[in-house]
């Protein structure tokens, strides 16, 4: 709601907050979402988009190393 009410810095804030506090943003960032368009073409917006792809990665790896694939019996390509 911040981006579509043009409070742009304020809304890299809180997605980069988000990020840091450990939870997988990307998604979000690179779903079709017209509130966030105005955000896209940004330096921060592209950064905050690369370090939530590196962290989603990380953490699917994780999962992998962790024998989670074999645990539920899936793999996390399927899951993501």
């Amino acid at each position: 709601m911040l981006a579509c009410f043009g409070e742009h810095a304020r809304a890299l804030a809180v997605f980069d907050h988000s990020l840091e506090r450990g939870f997988i943003i990307s998604r979000i960032l690179t779903r079709v979402d017209p509130w966030l368009d105005a955000l896209r073409p940004t330096r921060e917006y592209g950064e905050l988009l690369a370090r939530a792809e590196a962290r989603c990665r990380a953490a699917q790896q994780a999962f992998r190393d962790a024998g989670g694939e074999q645990v539920l019996g899936t793999s996390v390509s399927a899951a993501v």
